[in-house]
């Protein structure tokens, strides 16, 4: 009888636990969007998603064919320079996500492209983003040994505008499906 104690108490002890679990009520929002709601109204929020968004429609056109990497690079480095400018990881982190060696010197230029190489590694770009990726690693290796990404194309006041637009109408479509959801 005296050994039949510790294992019924531990079997007690579990059961209340799964009832404390099951049975207590859980603490969720009335809205569980509106924390989607409470950041539309921060500027400085829906301009890092815009950004991001931007980034997502660069890399969707390096992915296609219709951008080569240095132009991509330059509009990567357009995108960081936007205020709040966006501090990107050092060279030889990009060069490591990229496969390339970390001991190896990286200029600006090279820098950027790395930048788009590692995102371009994001699953919800292209079904296949190893291949994206190694796509655009090519590229960067034709580039360089070019010279190509020494000095990147400029952007104009156009094309950014451009690309801002396309970008702000993806996080607006984006945010009105989450609403839709409701």
């Amino acid at each position: 009888m005296r050994g039949t104690r510790v294992p019924f108490a531990v079997v007690c002890v579990a059961g209340m636990a799964c009832t404390v679990l099951v049975v207590c009520p859980r603490r969720t929002p009335p809205n569980p969007h509106a924390a989607v709601d409470h950041l539309d109204a921060d500027p400085v929020v829906r301009h890092r998603l815009v950004r991001a968004a931007a980034r997502d429609v660069v890399a969707r056109e390096l992915i296609a064919g219709r951008m080569t990497l240095p132009d991509a690079a330059a509009r990567f480095g357009w995108l960081n320079a936007l205020p709040p400018t966006t501090q990107t990881r050092p060279p030889e982190v990009l060069a490591a996500l990229a496969g390339l060696p970390a001991g190896e010197k990286y200029g600006e230029g090279e820098a950027l492209a790395l930048q788009v190489v590692a995102w371009l590694g994001r699953p919800t770009l292209s079904d296949d983003p190893a291949r994206a990726q190694d796509a655009a690693l090519r590229q960067f290796r034709q580039s360089r040994a070019e010279g190509r990404l020494t000095l990147l194309p400029e952007v104009g006041e156009d094309e950014g505008s451009r690309l801002l637009a396309e970008a702000d109408v993806v996080v607006t479509r984006h945010q009105s499906l989450l609403g839709s959801e409701r």
